[in-house]
């Protein structure tokens, strides 16, 4: 049956429900879930049900009052939906149970990830089949209380059409910026993110090269300095970067740092790279302030000292640095200069990873994954942050996916996903992954002819 032409009817009653919210652009996958909750007799509410005359943010907000759970659709479009996020926001600003079930494998913005973050997820990827997929959401804790009803009954496709009129007009209303006003700081809080920080994670500040320093003509020369980097081209790029740096440019000269540190143009030097660190970082830049700290902790090019390092850290971390967060939580996880404290090694890690630091994201799949922190063993949460680090190049994450559908963990069982992770790992460097497929040919799971591609 057709979307257009008919619809389950939604919950009216006074019972407790569940509030599906979805983005309209992905109606045809939200009706296969409303059409199987409904099947399986779960009270349902989604906004064909909206009551004539009453304003669309109103009448979200009462249903959401009076709903027992949300599932959350999380799609690409879903992310890009502001009144989604809103009702999603809201629902966890009141304390609603919720169920995010990502039909897409996305990365979310900065201002999504962090509360759903500690929730439990459901992930249509990591399921052969559809059956397999639904069994696992009608898993979630206390989803018995919602179920009780006779299949729902269907409206008419022409009624639908006229309800869409009414949509569509409040819709344009949602836009125009009626549920912009939702208040998120609660949330904000009890994570201890400042609402700039997420603001910044936002805006992807973090990503950004330049850090607007100097003369437009320093920033001129920087520009190609970069652009030569990109192509490595690093006796061109070193040439501008230097140009730059006579102006005081800090961001080329911290990268003289790291030109130095690497070799890069065949200019290896610890002692000068940690002058232009110490340069660069005295300029204000945070980049340089982190990498000046990593030179502190390791004894590089200068001699360790850990509470500079740490003191560094934070300087870079306070002005949005994910590396120096990063950095941080691994300081309070081993007790560098710091008490040795999961709990805040964790809370610094989460920070660097809705800043979108990969390797942040890596360790706080591992903390879910391991229990560490305080936390309780969580692999969806787990896969969840391995699958964002590993979209961003990480291969221990790489390997760690590989490892949880080699044996199950948050996922069923796949001998063929776990190879293809582990190869990935491989093909982006990490050889140690070599070993995780040798493990799969020694077992028997898979052939020496299937593993050649990486093992040769």
């Amino acid at each position: 049956m057709k979307y257009e032409d008919s619809k389950i009817a939604p919950y009216r009653g006074n019972k407790p429900f569940i509030f599906l919210s979805y983005s309209h652009k992905n109606k045809d996958k939200a009706e296969e879930i409303i059409r199987r909750l409904n099947e399986e007799g779960y009270r349902i509410w989604y906004d064909e049900g909206l009551t004539p005359g009453k304003e669309w943010n109103a009448n979200i907000a009462d249903k959401i009052d009076q709903c027992g759970y949300l599932f959350a659709l999380i799609t690409k479009h879903y992310s890009d939906s502001q009144p989604c996020r809103n009702e999603l926001v809201y629902a966890m600003d009141k304390k609603k149970r919720v169920i995010p079930v990502y039909l897409e494998d996305i990365e979310l913005p900065g201002s999504l990830a962090l509360p759903l973050v500690t929730i439990r997820a459901v992930y249509r990827s990591n399921f052969k089949d559809t059956e397999s997929f639904f069994q696992n959401i009608f898993e979630a804790e206390g989803l018995d209380e919602f179920k009780g009803e006779k299949p729902g009954v269907t409206l008419s496709g022409s009624r639908r059409q006229r309800k869409n009129v009414v949509l569509v007009a409040l819709a344009i209303l949602c836009v125009a910026g009626v549920l912009l006003g939702m208040n998120t700081k609660p949330l904000l809080q009890k994570e201890n993110i400042k609402i700039d920080e997420i603001n910044m994670a936002v805006r992807g500040d973090e990503t950004v090269t330049e850090l607007d320093s100097g003369s437009e003509e320093s920033k001129e020369y920087y520009q190609k300095g970069i652009a030569a980097y990109r192509e490595k081209d690093y006796t061109m790029a070193l040439n501008w970067f230097l140009k730059a740096a006579d102006l005081e440019h800090a961001d080329a000269i911290n990268y003289l740092g790291t030109m130095h540190q690497y070799g890069y143009g065949g200019v290896e030097d610890r002692t000068k790279a940690v002058e232009y660190y110490q340069k660069a970082a005295e300029l204000g830049n945070m980049h340089a302030q982190n990498n000046l700290g990593w030179c502190y902790r390791n004894g590089y090019g200068v001699e360790t000292n850990l509470n500079k390092a740490f003191e560094l850290f934070q300087q870079a971390a306070e002005q949005g640095c994910a590396q120096a967060m990063t950095n941080i939580g691994y300081c309070y996880g081993n007790g560098i200069s710091v008490d040795r404290n999961e709990q805040k090694a964790l809370e610094w890690y989460l920070k660097g990873a809705v800043y979108g630091d990969p390797t942040a994201m890596y360790n706080v799949g591992t903390y879910y994954h391991n229990e560490r922190g305080g936390l309780q063993k969580n692999y969806h949460i787990a896969i969840h942050w391995y699958k964002k680090a590993a979209a961003s190049g990480n291969s221990m994450a790489m390997r760690s996916l590989g490892s949880c559908f080699e044996n199950g963990q948050g996922v069923e069982t796949d001998t063929a996903k776990a190879l293809s992770w582990y190869g990935k790992a491989v093909e982006v460097g990490d050889n140690t992954a070599k070993t995780d497929i040798q493990r799969l040919v020694d077992s028997g799971k898979i052939t020496a002819e299937n593993a050649a591609a990486w093992l040769s």
